[in-house]
Order: C-alpha cells, then sequence, then structure tokens
C-alpha cells in the first residue's frame, strides 16, 4: 500500500512537519494495514529552540475501520511503547512562556450528540518517562509510568489504572491510581449521573516537588 511505503512515509511527515511552525517530527516506519491495523516505529518529534524533546519507541492500534460507518469509534487494542520526554525549562522562548500564562481557553459546549458518542479502546502505555528541568536546573521525573485504561461506550463500566514514581530532591515517591467509571448511557461522556470509584496509593510524596509540572498546566 502507498501509505505504508517509503513515499507514503514521506508524504505525511511533510503533511505533519508543514503543520509544525516551532520543530520537527521523524517516524522511521509507518505499516497501515486492514487487519493488523496501524504500527509506528521510533516517532520522534523536536523543538526548533530545544526545550521540548520527545521519543517514543513504538505506537501500535487496532481499529474497527467498520465502526466508522456507524458512527462509533472503535480503536481496538492502542499500545505505545517507552515514551520519553523531556522539557528544559531553560531553554523555553519567551513567546510561549507568554502564551501559556496569559491565553484564556474559551468557554465550551458539548452538544448531546457529542456526549452520547460511542468510543471504545484498550489503550496500554508502557514505561513512560517524563523528565524536566526548572528554571534553576533542578531535575524533576515522573518515571516508570504504565497505564491500562479499558474505555467502554457510556452505560458501561470503564477500568483505569495508573502507576508511576515521581523522582525529585534526592526522593522517590511510588504512586498507583486505580478505579472505575460508568457514565450515563443517556447522559454520554459527563459526570452527570456517573458513577465513579477510585483508590489513590501514594507514598513518600510531597506536592512541592511536582510543582513545576502544575504551573505548566496553568
Amino acid at each position: 500500500a502507498l501509505i505504508s511505503s517509503d513515499k507514503g512515509l514521506q508524504i505525511i511527515l511533510s503533511k505533519i512537519n508543514n503543520s509544525l511552525t516551532d520543530g520537527k517530527a521523524k517516524i522511521s516506519d509507518l505499516s497501515v494495514g486492514w487487519f493488523k491495523g496501524v504500527k509506528i516505529a521510533d516517532f520522534s518529534y523536536d523543538d526548533n529552540a530545544g526545550w521540548i524533546s520527545v521519543k517514543v519507541k513504538n505506537i501500535s492500534t487496532k481499529p474497527n475501520y467498520g465502526s466508522l460507518l456507524t458512527g462509533n469509534f472503535n480503536l481496538g487494542q492502542t499500545q505505545i511503547d517507552t515514551p520519553l520526554v523531556e522539557i528544559d525549562l531553560n531553554k523555553k522562548p519567551a513567546a510561549a512562556a507568554s502564551t501559556t500564562s496569559n491565553t484564556k481557553e474559551p468557554k465550551q459546549t458539548t452538544s448531546a450528540q457529542t456526549a452520547a458518542f460511542a468510543l471504545t479502546t484498550d489503550f496500554n502505555l508502557k514505561d513512560g518517562n517524563i523528565k524536566l528541568i526548572t528554571n534553576d536546573s533542578k531535575t524533576i521525573e515522573l518515571k516508570q509510568i504504565n497505564t491500562d485504561i479499558n474505555i467502554r461506550p457510556p452505560g458501561v463500566q470503564s477500568d483505569f489504572n495508573l502507576g508511576m514514581v515521581v523522582a525529585a530532591n534526592n526522593e522517590t515517591s511510588p504512586i498507583e491510581v486505580k478505579g472505575q467509571f460508568k457514565p450515563d448511557k443517556k447522559s454520554g461522556w459527563s459526570m452527570k449521573k456517573a458513577d465513579l470509584d477510585i483508590g489513590i496509593n501514594i507514598e513518600n510524596f510531597d506536592l512541592e516537588s511536582i510543582e513545576p509540572f502544575l504551573e505548566m498546566a496553568g
């Protein structure tokens, strides 16, 4: 198929990079098949200023293409292997710093149709790592990030499991979050009338250690 060929890969990369204004993406291999799904190997993104670097060993998903015809989204098994993200705030451009703190998001409204769409996927993220270098050159890491999320349509229980280790100030803090979420079938993807059960296990955690992450999130 054209998409899985070298020429197809270059066309897709060209379209992606043409849409990027401050960085460049790379992919070493792309495979698309009706039964095998979509597989991406060695994805990377580096911005021009050098403050954000993203590397992912493998990305794969096996969507049910037929479900798209019915207005549903069945992505099947989706897996991301060894995503590595490095952020150096010392190299952050001034324009990016100002827009993240001053930009106000417009209030969004969700139509009943959008809220009720059916999404089904089993999402797995394996051995992720996010490294943040602060303005005072301290390093904070979210290591050993492993996630299992089983998303089901409204009215059916979805399960999630997240584990990671926070490393900061020469201390490590394991964090584990498990839970179930069952949105109301009529209300769709909304907290209204939804059932939520969540459990959090945290050891030796200091909230101030991840303050730079919280500041970036706004």
